[in-house]
């Protein structure tokens, strides 16, 4: 069970109209941060890449939006790295991109001692579930602090530190162990094109 602590929860304003980021936000959560088997997706074009989508092939009227995302990603052989990218599309074509959020991230000798499992499985998944809101859309967060019951001495202290430039956004993530080393390393870099929105609320109006 997680406990966060939070010092500041971020006040800005967003990048993306309310109705994508609102997709984004739900696919997001359904998807890696809660690892549903549902929208699990291996019919991918880069062998040995993992992914998912949202909505699920057949699932479109139980799901239903003018936007498909896909989360794909390849994990590295060394240090628990990996890399992906997540795209918004149009659901009536794929090849049209609202966002492409390209990312990065992997784990330091000190992570790769507490585990893969435990850090990503337990730590990652967590905060990107109950975070999802505002995560990874380049905002800053002040540093939040999450205690788990199993480990009650060790406090883990996750920081996220964003930029915006027009309609761009970038954001770095780590998490470390307070007064200690860091343990978790991330960097992502999103664009957003507003006129394929406009073609995909055209082709497919919710």
């Amino acid at each position: 069970m997680a406990d966060y602590r939070e010092t500041g929860r971020p006040r800005e304003r967003e990048i993306l109209p309310r109705d994508l980021r609102a997709h984004y936000i739900e696919a997001r959560m359904n998807t890696w941060a809660s690892n549903s088997e549902r929208f699990s997706s291996w019919d991918l074009t880069v062998p040995g890449s993992k992914g998912f989508v949202y909505p699920a092939p057949g699932m479109e009227a139980e799901h239903p939006s003018p936007y498909l995302y896909k989360d794909i990603y390849i994990d590295g052989k060394e240090n628990g790295s990996f890399s992906g990218r997540e795209t918004n599309t149009s659901g009536g074509n794929e090849n049209d991109l609202i966002t492409l959020y390209s990312c990065m991230g992997g784990l330091t000798g000190e992570g790769m001692e507490l585990g893969e499992g435990f850090i990503y499985g337990r730590l990652l998944r967590g905060f990107l579930k109950d975070y999802s809101r505002d995560l990874r859309f380049g905002k800053n967060f002040s540093p939040i602090a999450i205690l788990l019951s199993q480990m009650p001495q060790t406090i883990f202290i996750l920081k996220s530190v964003g930029k915006r430039e027009g309609r761009t956004w970038h954001d770095e993530e780590s998490i470390e162990i307070e007064g200690g080393p860091k343990i978790y390393v991330f960097k992502g870099e999103g664009i957003y094109n507003p006129e394929a929105r406009r073609r995909a609320l055209l082709t497919n109006p919710s």
